[in-house]
């Protein structure tokens, strides 16, 4: 409960009514048990098998520690296209994956690749508008 707001909330919950059992619907039992290994140091470590639900779950029990070592994989990992890791970081906000993507445009041509597999048009308008002023930045080659 001490990484979540969600469960402090239902802990204390509980614990008013006296109810021992907590419920946590539409959770495997195994993806809970990994995001657990990542909370507390068990020595296993987000990859490339774990990191959607282990996002998923983070962002739904507000797990900030969980959150920041997904965000810390992803900037990392090189299993994911630039493409994709900008569309995670604009759907999951988050910001230092996003940062370390727009930094990784060097050329307009690497910008225009992007657009092939990922319409700008279905980035959040913030996250275009920070596309376009990169796009501003970069020498016309």
């Amino acid at each position: 409960a001490a990484h979540s707001p969600v469960f402090t909330e239902m802990l204390c919950d509980d614990a008013r009514q006296g109810n021992a059992d907590i419920e946590l619907k539409n959770v495997k039992c195994e993806e809970f048990i990994d995001l657990l290994h990542i909370v507390y140091p068990s020595g296993r470590a987000v990859n490339f098998q774990t990191f959607e639900f282990t996002l998923a779950l983070a962002r739904a029990f507000e797990i900030k520690f969980a959150l920041e070592q997904v965000e810390s994989y992803l900037i990392r990992s090189r299993r994911l296209k630039l493409h994709e890791k900008i569309k995670l970081a604009d759907q999951h906000r988050l910001e230092q994956l996003k940062n370390d993507c727009l930094q990784k445009f060097k050329t307009v041509k690497q910008v225009k690749t992007m657009n092939k597999h990922l319409n700008l048009e279905s980035l959040s308008e913030s996250l275009q508008a920070e596309c376009f002023n990169r796009l501003m930045e970069l020498p016309l080659k």
